[in-house]
């Protein structure tokens, strides 16, 4: 695990008010946000198809001693992946899996045979490549079970949308998922790094745009953040760009300013604490 430091200072020539968080002309917010980097994974220059449907990006909550049944109904994977946030997964998969344990990394990953037995418990991540659609179907992904409490995962799954008679599974919760799909086509033939990150934002944090370079995609997991719009600068054109409010499960993003995230600046406005997960996608080995 790994923990990047980034220091935030936001100098705002006019009075912004983000909720109950009010920063006044002239105040300067110097804060740190501390991204925590929960797994990074390289996969080959397969990785990414060449009828790509996008990569999915979720948060799930499987209850208590639940088995985790697939049927028709969702485009398949080609790769698999789930970090345990708490409880445990038991996972007893039909291809090889790998599991990046707490404290460890992908060249270290430890290697679970097709039909071979594993536990994944909060802080390990577990990763199946090249899902054996075409030979099991919507049973591809093996058996998954919680043995104990309720397990919260947060993954994503690389998907090609040639595949036919897609998979979901029940008896979970979905709070929030989508697709990135911007800048991924172009990554393809080449090798590929994703990254989870967890952003802890206290009152009064800015979150800082994404790095370049890269493509990414935000969800507001609990708390509340603000959007502030940009402006031309004048009173009344301030006035009528009012901040945005976020809740939970929502995606940080604004269709009018797809091609300009960076224009968006995003607040915690308070009273608490606000968890944002992200996932970066990089050509080339990490």
């Amino acid at each position: 695990m790994r923990t990047l430091r980034l220091a935030l200072v936001w100098s705002l020539p006019l009075v912004l008010v983000f909720g109950t968080a009010v920063f006044a002309a002239g105040e300067t917010p110097d804060q740190e946000a501390t991204p925590t980097e929960l797994v990074s994974v390289t996969l080959d220059e397969n990785a990414i198809p060449e009828q790509l449907a996008g990569i999915l990006f979720f948060r799930k909550i499987y209850p208590t001693d639940a088995t985790i049944a697939y049927s028709p109904g969702f485009i398949p994977p080609n790769t698999f992946t789930r970090y345990v946030e708490s409880g445990e997964l038991a996972i007893r998969p039909l291809s090889d899996v790998r599991i990046v344990r707490t404290g460890s990394d992908w060249a270290a990953a430890e290697v679970v045979a097709a039909g071979e037995e594993a536990v994944v418990r909060a802080g390990d991540t577990f990763v199946m490549q090249d899902v054996p659609w075409d030979e099991y179907g919507p049973q591809a992904l093996g058996e998954m079970w919680t043995p104990g409490d309720d397990a919260r995962v947060v993954g994503f799954a690389i998907r090609e949308s040639s595949r036919c008679c897609a998979m979901t599974h029940s008896g979970m919760q979905s709070p929030w998922y989508g697709t990135l799909t911007s800048g991924i086509a172009e990554m393809r033939g080449e090798p590929v790094t994703l990254r989870l990150l967890r952003w802890d934002l206290p009152t009064g944090a800015i979150l800082p745009e994404p790095a370049g370079g890269m493509s990414s995609i935000r969800f507001l997991d609990s708390g509340k953040l603000a959007a502030q719009l940009p402006t031309d600068g004048s009173s009344t054109d301030a006035e009528a760009r009012s901040p945005v409010d976020f809740s939970p499960g929502r995606q940080l993003y604004l269709p009018q300013f797809a091609d300009d995230p960076a224009a968006l600046v995003f607040a915690n406005p308070g009273p608490d604490a606000a968890v944002v997960y992200e996932l970066q996608v990089e050509p080339g080995r990490s």
